[in-house]
């Protein structure tokens, strides 16, 4: 009787017995749905004041290390920042060529100008998207602007990988990541653009074991006047045909021209040119050595990022020059490898470039 009695109980919606259940129900329910409210905003919030921070992935400039490639935009961030934006009429973006081979105070020094006229937004590893989300960042913030230098090389234009550079996922905007989508990486980039944590789980997990290896965060923040510090000293190896060989065949592999890279690039040009600003878009000395593996392996591409930049400086009304190491003034001990300048190089370049494309700023 009584079984009968407490089944019939929990048959009827209107029982006491019913009506408690329901109730421990819905707590559950609201317990979960506060649970994943509170989880949602925490991710939202974590994803939009840590993970999009590029100070949060910086490791800092110790022992000559530039750092990791997104924190390498909070070194430029601390160095803007302490020089001033109202400050500065020349801009240079680029590479770790340009890092290494043109020095703002040297520059400053040749035209006879404040050193905080000139800052170098170059970055190492850069891409054209890269220069591009750099200057549009801080182009408000810089009212003087009126002449660049843009080092141009083939390796910036090789779109092959452009959706697996860490730099790209953490700036590109929508646009630019359906450029890039395959049926590999599209999941990748489309929720890493929503959620960075994410689009860039691999960096912040690597943070989390150099952490707990006692590497980082760093011991102090890394801030160089004008941009970001070059490099002074390389492995002797790296200054060998054989190295000259190796860099060339990791800068034109798979190569493709066409993609997000060669774009960016006509659309830095052309916002520079809309506010008035005389640019140079450079090729800047390398050793003999790479332009002969170059030569050698990959004329056929190179005569196509050629025609590529070209196209784009004239379009955007640029100018687009290749320099040789002998026509700046430098010979083999002016570089630190087959392609960067040592701070003798840099020296010599740097005032070269000053006064051959900045000299008649007055």
């Amino acid at each position: 009787m009584s079984s009968s009695t407490s089944n019939s109980d929990a048959m009827n919606p209107a029982s006491p017995r019913s009506v408690s259940i329901a109730r421990g129900r819905l707590q559950v329910i609201r317990r979960l749905g506060w649970g994943a409210l509170v989880a949602f905003v925490l991710l939202g919030l974590l994803d939009a004041y840590v993970f999009r921070d590029p100070a949060f992935y910086d490791l800092g400039n110790k022992n000559g290390a530039r750092g990791g490639f997104i924190g390498q935009f909070a070194h430029i961030e601390r160095a803007f920042e302490a020089q001033g934006g109202e400050t500065i009429e020349y801009a240079i973006f680029g590479d770790s060529q340009s890092i290494d081979g043109l020095r703002p105070d040297v520059m400053a020094e040749a035209l006879g100008v404040p050193s905080g006229c000139i800052f170098n937004f170059s970055v190492s590893g850069g891409k054209p998207t890269d220069s591009l989300y750099l200057y549009r960042t801080y182009a408000k913030k810089m009212p003087n602007l009126r002449k660049a230098i843009y080092v141009v090389n083939e390796h910036q234009l090789n779109n092959a990988d452009a959706g697996d550079d860490t730099k790209f996922k953490f700036h590109a905007n929508l646009t630019q990541r359906l450029k890039t989508l395959d049926r590999d990486n599209y999941g990748e980039l489309l929720v890493g653009w929503a959620l960075r944590s994410f689009g860039l789980r691999t960096e912040w997990t690597a943070l989390v074991e150099r952490y707990r290896a006692g590497t980082w965060p760093p011991e102090e923040e890394a801030m160089f006047p004008g941009g970001i510090e070059p490099l002074r000293w390389a492995d002797p190896k790296t200054k060998t045909p054989e190295y000259a060989e190796e860099v060339a065949d990791r800068w034109f592999r798979d190569w493709q021209s066409e993609g997000v890279y060669t774009d960016a690039l006509t659309d830095l040009l052309e916002s520079l040119r809309e506010r008035g600003v005389e640019t140079v878009v450079l090729q800047i000395p390398r050793m003999p050595w790479f332009e002969a593996a170059v030569e050698e392996k990959y004329a056929a591409e190179r005569d196509v990022y050629l025609a590529k930049v070209t196209e784009a400086a004239t379009k955007t009304g640029a100018t687009f020059e290749i320099i040789a190491a002998e026509e700046a003034g430098l010979s083999e001990e002016s570089f630190r490898d087959v392609n960067h300048m040592n701070p003798e190089g840099a020296e010599t370049f740097s005032r070269y470039a000053a006064r051959r494309w900045w000299g008649n700023a007055d």
